[in-house]
């Protein structure tokens, strides 16, 4: 007996997961007053070489804070209020809608979160795995990512001491959700 099945593509895969980068301090602070507590060259490159050629979900905030679209990636704003049309940068204020339509806009794609604390928390549920720098050291900070330990393990990290191109030690570690959906 042939029986048909009819499937719907909904755009998901295995590569669309959310994945977050983020940099904390040894106590999650991200940012104090929309700038970064610290300068890390190798930190900037490690984001370069995780995001190049993704795409990459920020805030408005963030975004302005960076001053231009991130060269070859793809710019995604989520902010309530979009501002004008920005060459380079896609525009969502519905976080479904963005969910649903990136996955299929771009199939073959990570989707990446990478700031501000607002857009953190609100991707929070659908993030996947989190690259995460944690610098040793306290600032005083503003700005926050969410607790996420004991909703994920760290199943790599790789210790960086401090020198003279960089002020503190720090590490790069790589989270993955305990329990995927």
């Amino acid at each position: 007996m042939n029986k048909r099945f009819n499937f719907q593509y909904i755009g998901y895969s295995k590569l669309n997961d959310v994945i977050a980068i983020v940099a904390t301090d040894l106590k999650n602070g991200i940012g104090k007053d929309n700038q970064l507590l610290w300068h890390l060259p190798d930190d900037l490159k490690h984001f370069k070489k995780l995001t190049l050629n993704q795409v990459v979900i920020m805030g408005r905030n963030t975004f302005e804070s960076i001053g231009r679209p991130l060269p070859n990636r793809i710019n995604v704003i989520l902010s309530k209020h979009p501002t004008a049309a920005i060459k380079d940068v896609e525009w969502y204020s519905d976080i479904d809608l963005l969910l649903k339509e990136l996955p299929m806009k771009y199939p073959d794609k990570q989707l990446i979160v990478i700031g501000g604390s607002q857009i953190y928390k609100l991707l929070y549920p659908y993030i996947q795995e989190i690259h995460r720098t944690l610098v040793h050291y306290v600032f005083d900070a503003d700005t926050f990512f969410p607790d996420f330990e004991k909703d994920f393990e760290c199943l790599e990290s790789n210790f960086h001491t401090k020198d003279e191109k960089h002020l503190y030690d720090f590490e790069f570690q790589y989270w993955k959700r305990k329990n995927k959906r």
